[in-house]
């Protein structure tokens, strides 16, 4: 169950690779903004912001996603402009997160689905 469960999360983790090598920035503009942000010795952001592209091919896609940021900065609003990355041949695969961050998701789901692959070979040759 282990190996299947890493092999799931390896699959999954593609797609900040995919975004990042192949994906075409594009311009979204902010359709909705939900939740709030907490200033406190311990900032988080339970924001939820909603956005619409269009993509080279016409069609208008929707995404949400969480900022990832601080409470001191500024909170998005709607019309604001937002970058997206989106595969051109398949533009239902977005995301409104920084190359970094899909970079560092990436990393952490690899290393993730790693170490849950070696430990369930390990457990079934272990296994009496």
């Amino acid at each position: 169950m282990l190996v299947g469960i890493g092999v799931f999360l390896a699959l999954a983790s593609l797609r900040g690779p995919l975004l990042i090598i192949s994906g075409q920035g594009v311009e979204a503009q902010v359709t909705s903004v939900t939740g709030s942000t907490a200033v406190s010795e311990y900032p988080q952001s339970n924001m939820i912001v909603g956005y619409v592209f269009t993509a080279r091919n016409g069609d208008s896609y929707r995404g949400t996603f969480s900022p990832a940021r601080p409470a001191s900065t500024s909170s998005p609003r709607v019309g604001d402009p937002l970058p997206v990355r989106y595969l051109p041949s398949f533009p239902g695969l977005h995301s409104a997160d920084s190359l970094g961050r899909l970079a560092g998701i990436t990393v952490v789901s690899i290393v993730a689905a790693a170490l849950l692959v070696f430990f369930g070979v390990k457990r079934s040759t272990d296994w009496p």
